[in-house]
């Protein structure tokens, strides 16, 4: 969870450290808590699939996780503390979103066939 970036900015530096602030993207940038309540990101990483079975299957089988970003501008500056959470977030913007959007990204992964 990232939030206080300036309007102005035109993207996201690769590597940004995890920590509560973030000044490689800007003076009042600020990441919240993740899943594994550390601040900063987390990078998906999805649980193996094993499917059991008797029967042959293709060894080229995958499977697809999907991961979903939500991106909100808003009519305000909100102030979150360093260990906020995605409900403190959300909460925050409520009545503030002027638009919102969702980019959806795709891992595909190999099966593995255990008989």
């Amino acid at each position: 969870m990232l939030c206080g970036i300036s309007p102005d900015d035109g993207g996201l530096p690769e590597a940004v450290a995890n920590a509560p602030e973030a000044p490689s993207i800007g003076p009042t940038v600020r990441q919240g808590t993740n899943e594994d309540k550390n601040p900063g990101w987390s990078e998906p990483c999805p649980e193996p699939v094993i499917f059991r079975t008797n029967a042959p299957q293709p060894q080229d089988a995958n499977t697809v996780k999907r991961y979903s970003f939500k991106l909100f501008a808003l009519d305000a500056e909100i102030d979150l503390a360093p260990e906020a959470t995605k409900a403190d977030l959300l909460r925050a913007i409520d009545g503030h979103v002027l638009v919102g959007g969702e980019l959806t990204g795709e891992q595909v992964g190999k099966i593995t066939v255990s008989r």
